[in-house]
């Protein structure tokens, strides 16, 4: 590989090596290839049954064919007949009309484009099949097209995505909708017991510095209000003894009339 190949290509695999794979994004030096608005989270595929076009079995005479319908889902799984369940790329042939799983989203792996001026590829890998789709930048217009090139060699799946979104950063401000994931923001208890270990944090280390200095105590000497401390599981103690009395009516007398 040449050089001006190698390098470039190289430092985008360590880049996508670091993003991890994503099965909707894919991150390297040129920008970010987001799929997630494309993608449909109602369990249906955006680009269902997708056949491979006349142009393309010219193109590819010379390689296998298969007279089948594709089906696929960027990002999220979708059902499909009775086998596809929750997958990523579902086939179905024209002559069975049984589906067949060809990939999941959990097997997705991003090649990086070769060259200067290439384009990612989504590959996806389910037992012995392969699916490779290739991106292809469209920016003058918002109609995104699946098509199917061939099945060569066999049980390898190829196919082109033209879209808006599969241009780098083409897509970037513009997510889907995706109501099941998960709200990745502080909850209110996370918040709190941040600001309670911080506070613990600094009324140790005030005191402590203030007794060991100042004070010039020694040992658990420094510890702030160490007597309190001390006492406090006694007093917790007698305050649930306490109050478990109570409620149970055991620590009452009772005087006759």
């Amino acid at each position: 590989m040449h050089l001006l190949v190698a390098v470039p290509f190289l430092f985008n695999l360590v880049l996508a090596t670091i993003n991890g794979e994503n099965p909707c994004r894919y991150v390297d030096s040129a920008g970010i290839i987001d799929l997630t608005s494309l993608g449909h989270t109602d369990g249906t595929p955006a680009f269902p049954d997708i056949s491979q076009s006349a142009s393309s079995w010219m193109q590819y005479c010379d390689r296998v064919v298969s007279f089948s319908e594709y089906s696929f889902n960027p990002c999220k799984p979708f059902t499909e007949g009775t086998t596809c369940k929750d997958v990523a790329v579902c086939q179905v042939p024209f002559t069975s009309g049984e589906s067949f799983i060809l990939a999941k989203h959990d097997s997705a792996v991003w090649i990086p484009p070769i060259g200067f001026g290439g384009s990612a590829t989504l590959t996806y890998t389910y037992q012995t099949k392969h699916v490779k789709i290739s991106m292809q930048c469209t920016k003058d217009t918002e109609v995104n097209v699946l098509e199917i090139i061939s099945e060569s060699p066999q049980e390898t799946y190829n196919m082109k995505l033209s879209s808006k979104c599969a241009c780098f950063d083409g897509c970037k401000n513009k997510p889907g909708p995706d109501p099941d994931k998960p709200n990745k923001g502080l909850s209110g208890g996370a918040v709190l017991l941040i600001i309670v270990v911080v506070l613990v944090f600094i009324y140790l280390i005030t005191f402590m510095s203030f007794n060991k200095f100042k004070r010039e105590a020694t040992g658990l000497d420094i510890l702030p209000h160490r007597s309190f401390w001390i006492s406090l599981p006694g007093y917790s103690k007698d305050g649930v003894i306490f109050i478990f009395q109570k409620l149970t009516n055991k620590g009452a007398t009772y005087q006759t009339v």
